[in-house]
């Protein structure tokens, strides 16, 4: 999996570009969760919500129910209630 996880999320990719990007700047990239979100994720598997997208870094570390992913403690949390993120299928 790849960050076409943020291609069903136009208006909260540019907030996760702009985290990552001042994390780049900084020197270190920062962990993210995308959490509360509905994602389908582009197979016959029915569709996870809420659910939670975990970023350790630039690796995408974890995708599953939100009550099933732990947080690191350092961890930039963006909540996408509401909204839908589609994934590749693969």
């Amino acid at each position: 999996m790849t960050n076409n996880f943020l291609h069903g999320t136009s208006q909260i990719a540019p907030t996760v570009r702009m985290t990552f990007g001042t994390a780049r700047e900084e020197g270190a990239l920062k962990n993210l969760a995308l959490i509360n979100a509905q994602v389908v994720d582009g197979t016959d598997r029915p569709t996870m919500a809420p659910a939670t997208i975990l970023m350790e870094g630039a690796v995408l570390a974890a995708v599953g129910p939100t009550t099933d992913i732990s947080l690191p403690e350092d961890c930039c949390v963006i909540d996408l209630q509401g909204r839908t993120i589609f994934g590749s299928g693969g």
